[in-house]
């Protein structure tokens, strides 16, 4: 099992569904201002590796899985929910193992305004 650190108290409430999440004005917004925090998802098979075309930035070329994390929501819990939404493989977050933390400063971003954007993502892989 993979042990990454997160602490969260038991009466915080996380907003889950697309009713609790801001406007998209508000949400540029907040893109302006705060750290965005994510998950990267690096699946491989054997020596090969699982790359997603994508059609909007910050990256509209050939990437891998990931995206944003929800509020309080655990990293491994999103990872799993990424994979879900974007590749439609269901993967328990035990199957993972941590690489990494590293920081990105995208030049263009989907909302606007769309010059800027930055995120923090912690890196996982299913290599063993």
């Amino acid at each position: 099992m993979v042990m990454l650190p997160h602490f969260q108290e038991d009466d915080r409430f996380n907003p889950v569904s697309s009713g609790d999440r801001l406007t998209a004005q508000t949400y540029s917004q907040a893109l302006d201002h705060l750290v965005i925090a994510c998950v990267d998802i690096l699946l491989t098979y054997q020596t090969e590796i699982f790359l997603a075309k994508r059609k909007n930035p910050p990256r509209p070329s050939w990437w891998i899985l990931g995206g944003r994390m929800v509020a309080g929501e655990a990293p491994l819990v999103a990872a799993s929910r990424k994979i879900k939404e974007e590749a439609t493989l269901n993967v328990s977050g035990d199957r993972f193992h941590f690489v990494g933390v590293y920081s990105t400063c995208f030049a263009h971003r989907q909302q606007l305004p769309q010059q800027t954007g930055y995120t923090v993502s912690i890196s996982l892989t299913n290599l063993n």
